[in-house]
């Protein structure tokens, strides 16, 4: 009886340490681990093994009597690793790159120690296969976030790049930050967990991209979408996982400056407003701002700062202005308050006597459709034109709006639009009023 105890207490214990062996990160850190040998192959117990970041911070441990050694919980970086025992040659790995969720395998091969050779010096080769774990998943480095083209800048157009994931495509004229959903595995855009430097970044009560903070890409160290088969430390969702590591201060100051631009004069007219002889819409983007990290104590506290501001004037933006307009049959060119309350009145609508809200009922008469109606464009037009002959006609109705200005930085991120000239009040009556105007 005392055996099968014992024997499932030993099954428990090593089943314990395997999972800490395989698991030993969390959703935005790696680890590194290996065995190390003598020339005969045999494994070494003992062996001193410090590892050295790229920050200066040092960490130490010593292989166990199997002759393994780990490193967990490491930010992604790159890592040089030193190994030494008495009698060998000190053993010198560079270039060891950890990512973000990933176990890199370094195997460290000790020589003895001769007159001429205390010192071996080895390159790490990258790890091609994670053998580690079941979990599926691509890792975006900073290189490939620098390089490849982002419309708008935003990060989360890069998620498609794993395999298993599927999104629309994104349109270059879109207004704002263009945010992108993700689909993973035939899942809902709402059915993904963002995590950020370790934090919960989900959209509270959507689960959904649309609303998450969007740090500016050159403050991005790498991310990582997971698809499938990673365990409960990492996420809790049916679809997929995002997460996401900004860069930090190094012993030395580093800092770029960057400026992104969209210029009207550089574009080409739609094919469709070509056609109708109508001249190009003006679009102007300016996405501007730098980075800046270093050293406060050496090789103990470092700071890192990433500003990130944005102008845009944009005409060209299915979001940035009211699309067709169907017109009911009976409307004229008399705009006065007097005729446009007849007018709303032909349909049961009388003028609201309070600002109206989603919830308003009876429907009434919005201040905002009086003054849409009412708008008259640069040449003097209307901007909802008249009805003519018999039938409903349709019209093009644009708003044009002042720059919308977005500023990303260390608090985050806020949006402070502006809505143009015409329209002065809020987009949330525009738009019931746009859908009062499409009943008719």
């Amino acid at each position: 009886m005392r055996t099968l105890k014992f024997i499932g207490l030993a099954l428990l214990l090593a089943l314990a340490l395997s999972v800490f062996r395989a698991d030993a990160q969390t959703a935005t850190t790696g680890q590194i681990l290996g065995n190390v040998t003598d020339p005969s192959a045999a494994l070494v117990g003992g062996a001193s093994v410090t590892l050295t970041g790229e920050d200066g911070t040092q960490r130490k441990t010593a292989s166990s009597y199997t002759g393994q050694y780990v490193f967990s919980l490491l930010p992604p970086g790159t890592y040089h690793l030193e190994v030494s025992v008495p009698g060998f040659a000190v053993a010198k790995i560079d270039g060891i790159v950890v990512k973000i969720t990933a176990t890199a395998t370094v195997n460290v091969h000790l020589e003895l120690a001769t007159r001429r050779q205390e010192i071996v010096e080895v390159r790490a080769a990258p790890t091609l296969l994670q053998t580690e774990g079941p979990k599926h998943g691509t890792v975006i480095d900073q290189t490939e976030i620098r390089q490849l083209p982002l419309p708008t800048r935003n990060f989360q157009q890069l998620l498609t790049l794993t395999p298993g994931t599927s999104g629309p495509v994104q349109d270059s004229s879109e207004l704002g930050r263009g945010n992108a959903p993700i689909y993973v595995d035939g899942m809902r855009a709402t059915s993904n967990s963002v995590i950020i430097n370790g934090i919960d970044a989900n959209s509270i009560g959507t689960g959904s991209t649309s609303d998450l903070a969007v740090p500016a890409t050159d403050s991005l160290q790498e991310f990582i979408v997971q698809t499938s088969q990673y365990d409960a430390s990492q996420g809790r969702v049916a679809g997929g996982v995002v997460a996401a590591v900004t860069k930090s201060g190094t012993n030395q100051f580093h800092g770029n400056l960057y400026e992104f631009f969209r210029n009207t004069a550089l574009d080409a007219n739609n094919f469709f407003l070509n056609a109708a002889g109508v001249s190009r819409p003006p679009y102007e983007r300016n996405q501007f701002g730098g980075t800046f990290g270093g050293p406060i104590l050496k090789d103990r506290l470092w700071f890192f700062v990433s500003y990130q501001g944005s102008r845009e004037k944009n005409g060209i933006s299915l979001t940035n202005s009211i699309g067709t307009v169907f017109v009911p049959q009976n409307l004229t060119n008399d705009r006065s308050t007097a005729g446009l309350d007849a007018f709303a009145a032909s349909y049961g609508l009388a003028p609201c006597t309070t600002p109206p809200t989603t919830y308003t009922f009876p429907a009434c008469f919005d201040p905002t459709a009086e003054f849409l109606l009412q708008a008259k464009l640069s040449n003097g037009a209307y901007g909802c034109c008249a009805a003519t002959g018999s039938g409903a006609r349709s019209c093009q109705l644009h708003i044009p709006r002042r720059p919308i200005q977005h500023e990303s930085g260390l608090s985050g991120h806020t949006l402070q639009p502006y809505l143009g000239e015409i329209l002065r009040r809020q987009q949330s009556h525009a738009s019931r009023v746009i859908q009062l105007v499409r009943v008719f």
